[in-house]
C-alpha cells in the first residue's frame, strides 16, 4: 500500500540529481518518501541543540516525535519535500531536509531547511533549497517565506543569494525571508551551485541522474592548483593507487575493450579493497569485469559494459548489475567521448545529434535543446571530469611524456579531462628519445601525476604490436565466474593471493607464455 502511494505521490522526481559539495563529496538530492521516516528521525536525533534552535527557534534537547512525523508525512501533490542523501550501500543516510509546506488552497509556502551538523557550510543546504524551488513553482506556489534566527548567518546569506527579501519578522528579533514567483524570477547562477532557470529552451530530459558535476569553473579551480612541473614521477603501482585512487573516486580506464588496458592498476584497486567508485564505462570489457569482481563500483556512466565482445557476457558483472546496487546512467560510446572532449576544452557541455529519439537518451542524463541560431534540436551532453584515470602506453619517460602506437581511442581526450592521471608503460625510454621526435608525444608530462613501468601491463588483454591477448585465460575468467565459490577461489589465487602484477604473470605462464603471445601478435617476426 505504501509503495502504491509513493508511486502516485512522486510528482517531481525529474529534479532529483547528484551534486557535489564545496569539498567535492557526492550527495544525491531526491524527493522525500514516506518510507524515509526512520532516516529523518535519525537526522533529527543527530542535531546539536544549536541546530535545533536555528531550525525551530526552540531550545529542545531533542525534536519531538510529532514534529518528526509532520516533516515525514509530506503530501508531495501539495507540498515539497527534498532530502540530501549520502549513498552508503545497501543503506542510505539523510544529510539534510528541505520542506516547503502550505495549507490546502494556499499559494504561500513556508520553507524549512535542516542539515546534519558535520555537513553544514559546504553547500548541502544550498543545493536542497535550490532543488526545492522548481517543484514549488510547478505546484502553483506564488510566494515562499520562512523565518530564521539572526544568528543563523549562513541561512540568511543563502537566502540573499537566491533572491529572497530578508527583513524583520513582525517586530520580533527573528528574521523573515520572502520570495515572490513571477515570470522574471531568476536565481543568480553566479552565486549558487546550479541555476534553476535556464535561458536556453530545454525540450526533453533523460530520466537518469548526472554522476559528475559539469561545472567548468570548479574543475578549473582544481587544475589551477595542480603542479605542471617536469619532475620525476616514477612510482610503484601500489604507491600510485594508494595516493590517487581513494574510496569514492570517479575512475576512468584507458584503452578499448581488452586492448591496451592498465591491468596492473585494476588488480591493485582490488587488493586495496577500494569501494564506492564511480566508473566511466566507455568500451569497458575486462577492466569492468575486474572491478565488478572486487565489488568496487557503486555508480557507472555506461555505454559498453558487462560484455567481453565476441567472448560473451561476464556472468559475475551481470550479477552485479542486476543486483540493483549499482546506479546506472546510459550513454553511447561516442557521447562519452564527446563529454570527455567538452571537459578537455573547458566547457560545461557539448552537442550531438546521436541519441535523439532513442531509449538510450531516455535512460541518460542528457537534455534535448533548441539551437539558438537555427532552431534545430540537439542532445546537450554534460562535460565529465574524472577524478582519476589510468592509461597504459607503449613507452614513456620518467616525466610522463607518453607514446601510443596504433589507435588512441578516446585516451587523448581522457588524459586532458582527468584531474589525476596514472600512466603505466611497457617500457621507460630516455627523455632524449622523446625530444628526438616530439610529435609522437600524445600525452605530455604536465597532464601526468604518476608513471609506472609495467612490462606486459595490458595482459591478459592485447597490446598492439607487442603481444596478443591471452584468450585461454580470458575464457577461464568467464568459466569460473559461473560458480561464485569457484570464482572466489580464482580471485584468491590470481589477485588477492599475490602482491605484485609480476607474480600474477608468473602464475599465468611467465615469460614463456608472454613470448608465445608476442609471436601471435607479430607472426612475421618468425619468418
Amino acid at each position: 500500500m505504501i509503495q502504491e502511494y509513493e508511486k502516485a505521490n512522486r510528482n517531481y522526481t525529474e529534479f532529483e540529481k547528484l551534486v557535489f559539495t564545496k569539498d567535492g563529496k557526492p550527495v544525491y538530492i531526491r524527493q522525500l518518501r514516506w518510507t524515509d521516516e526512520c532516516l529523518i528521525k535519525e537526522l533529527f536525533e543527530s542535531l546539536s541543540r544549536q541546530s535545533i534552535y536555528f531550525r525551530f527557534q526552540r531550545y529542545w534537547k531533542s525534536v519531538p516525535a510529532e514534529i518528526i512525523a509532520y516533516f515525514t508525512k509530506v503530501d508531495c501533490n501539495l507540498n515539497v519535500g527534498m532530502v540530501a542523501v549520502e549513498k552508503r550501500p545497501p543503506d542510505e543516510r539523510v544529510l539534510g531536509l528541505c520542506s516547503i509546506l502550505r495549507k490546502a488552497g494556499s499559494i504561500k509556502g513556508e520553507i524549512g531547511v535542516v542539515v546534519r551538523d558535520e555537513w553544514q557550510g559546504i553547500g548541502v543546504g544550498a543545493e536542497l533549497l535550490l532543488a526545492s524551488l522548481h517543484p514549488a513553482r510547478r505546484l502553483g506556489m506564488k510566494e515562499l517565506w520562512g523565518i530564521a534566527s539572526p544568528e543563523n548567518v549562513t541561512m540568511l546569506a543563502l537566502a540573499n543569494k537566491l533572491g529572497f527579501t530578508v527583513g524583520k519578522y513582525q517586530g520580533s528579533d527573528l528574521s523573515e525571508m520572502k520570495m515572490h514567483f513571477n515570470e522574471q524570477t531568476e536565481v543568480d547562477s553566479t552565486n549558487v551551485p546550479i541555476s534553476w532557470r535556464s535561458s536556453m529552451t530545454v525540450l526533453e530530459k533523460g530520466q537518469n541522474v548526472l554522476l559528475m558535476d559539469p561545472d567548468p569553473d570548479k574543475a578549473r579551480q582544481f587544475f589551477q592548483r595542480k603542479s605542471r612541473a617536469m619532475t620525476d614521477k616514477r612510482m610503484t603501482v601500489k604507491e600510485a593507487v594508494e595516493k590517487f585512487i581513494p574510496d569514492g573516486s570517479y575512475l576512468a580506464i584507458g584503452g578499448f575493450g581488452a586492448n591496451r588496458i592498465p591491468t596492473s592498476v585494476l588488480h591493485e584497486i582490488l587488493r586495496k579493497r577500494r569501494k564506492n567508485l564511480g566508473f566511466l564505462g566507455h568500451t569497458s570489457t575486462h577492466d569492468f569485469q575486474i572491478l565488478c569482481a572486487g565489488k568496487c563500483i557503486d555508480r557507472v556512466d555506461a555505454s559498453y559494459i558487462v560484455g567481453l565482445e565476441a567472448r560473451g557476457l561476464s556472468p559475475n558483472a551481470r550479477r552485479v548489475m542486476e543486483s540493483g546496487e549499482v546506479q546506472v546512467t546510459e550513454w553511447t560510446n561516442y557521447t562519452l567521448l564527446a563529454r570527455l572532449r567538452a571537459a578537455a576544452e573547458g566547457v560545461s557541455f557539448t552537442i550531438a545529434r546521436c541519441m535523439l529519439g532513442t531509449d538510450t537518451f531516455k535512460m541518460s542524463a542528457a537534455k534535448t535543446i533548441e539551437c539558438p541560431f537555427t532552431g534545430h534540436k540537439y542532445a546537450a551532453l554534460p562535460a565529465v571530469w574524472p577524478d582519476v584515470a589510468a592509461i597504459h602506453v607503449h613507452e614513456a619517460d620518467i616525466y610522463g611524456n607518453s607514446h601510443i602506437r596504433g589507435i588512441s581511442i578516446s585516451d587523448l581526450e581522457l588524459a586532458r579531462a582527468s584531474k589525476r592521471l596514472i600512466i603505466t608503460t611497457e617500457r621507460f625510454v630516455r627523455n632524449d628519445a622523446i625530444r628526438l621526435n616530439p610529435t609522437k608525444t600524445v600525452i605530455p608530462f604536465y597532464l601526468v601525476d604518476a608513471v609506472v613501468e609495467v612490462p606486459y601491463g595490458s595482459y591478459p588483454g592485447n597490446m598492439a604490436y607487442e603481444y596478443f591477448s591471452d584468450e585461454e585465460h580470458l575464457k577461464q575468467w568467464l568459466r569460473v565466474e559461473k560458480d561464485p565459490d569457484e570464482f572466489s577461489r580464482f580471485l584468491d589465487k590470481y589477485i588477492y593471493g599475490v602482491s605484485t602484477f609480476e607474480q600474477y604473470l608468473e602464475l599465468c605462464g611467465g615469460l614463456s607464455r608472454m613470448q608465445e603471445l608476442r609471436n601471435l601478435e607479430n607472426p612475421v617476426d618468425r619468418l
